[in-house]
């Protein structure tokens, strides 16, 4: 299960009737407003978190970014808080720039920096690795990285909590191609505009990366992750 984001906390859980009229609307039609996780912890939608568990749903989930403005994605989602302006929406906008203080960002990239170093730490312990030779142009096995299918970056956004020690083994060129699919795709990062000018003599190189990207999107969707542009749980990168 989920933590709640401490900030999140503060608000009202919605009433009874409100709660069984969204379990009724998920139970027919399915989960449709994902759920929003920000510093690993649901930042919006206890209630729909809790009537997945509920039904047996793997829950959808929804990964914010900075550029996303946490405060406003969240008060443009909610009319419960008041109209503008009203003392309502006045008490909820007093939560929520605390997450502007320095000590919630200090708290956020200290959890994190934890988390990542015990997964990498965790994974050098499972070893000794033996590297083999690049799953895209079968070379360089001197060369190769152990690529998580799951960044653990991603891992830690999802609120995995026990690290997901799948790998690939990839050169450093097409470790960086596999990176740059994820960065449009799951991270949100950059714009895929370069895939549209990829040469027609490279096109079988790019099959073959997307092969191996291919096992990180379904790593990303079996864990209830969206992609960040808003597309569906069920959207086909392709």
């Amino acid at each position: 299960m989920y933590e709640i984001h401490p900030l999140a906390k503060k608000f009202p859980e919605i009433n009874t009737s409100a709660y069984q009229k969204l379990k009724c609307d998920i139970l027919k039609r399915g989960q449709q407003r994902p759920i929003a996780l920000y510093e690993s912890t649901v930042w919006d939608g206890r209630a729909r978190l809790q009537v997945c568990s509920e039904l047996g749903l793997q829950p959808k989930l929804r990964i914010l970014k900075s550029k996303d403005q946490p405060i406003i994605y969240l008060l443009k989602r909610h009319d419960r808080y008041g109209e503008p302006r009203s003392p309502e929406r006045r008490a909820a906008l007093d939560i929520l720039w605390q997450i502007d203080q320095p000590n919630w960002l200090t708290e956020a990239k200290r959890r994190r920096a934890e988390w990542l170093r015990a997964a990498r730490n965790e994974f050098r312990a499972i070893g000794p690795h033996k590297a083999k030779p690049c799953e895209v142009c079968g070379k360089y096995p001197e060369f190769a990285h152990a690529h998580h299918t799951l960044p653990l970056g991603v891992q830690f956004d999802l609120g995995v909590e026990q690290p997901i020690h799948d790998i690939s083994w990839l050169c450093p060129m097409h470790h960086k191609f596999v990176h740059m699919m994820i960065s449009v795709y799951i991270a949100d990062t950059r714009g895929g505009e370069f895939l549209d000018f990829i040469p027609d003599q490279a096109i079988d190189e790019w099959n073959a990366v997307e092969r191996i990207f291919q096992k990180s999107f379904d790593f990303f969707k079996h864990y209830g992750g969206m992609n960040c542009n808003g597309r569906g749980y069920d959207y086909d990168y392709q």
